[in-house]
């Protein structure tokens, strides 16, 4: 639950500031899909909502980051 809390607001944050950095309308609209994916999925891990083994692989694709 922590783990995508802390993973989703990172995403956000990194996103926000290369928006704030570059005013190109495709990466804007990249960045976005971005944010809402990673949100959508922080969301789920912190509700426990995804299965135990795709939360398993989520969270070690994650650590290898």
């Amino acid at each position: 639950m922590i783990i995508g809390l802390i993973l989703g607001f990172t995403m956000l944050g990194v996103s926000e500031v290369l928006l704030w950095q570059d005013k190109d309308p495709k990466k804007i609209f990249v960045f976005g899909v971005f944010m809402l994916i990673a949100l959508i999925l922080s969301v789920l891990l912190a509700l426990d909502l995804l299965s135990p083994s795709l939360a398993e692989l989520l969270e070690k694709i994650i650590n290898l980051i």
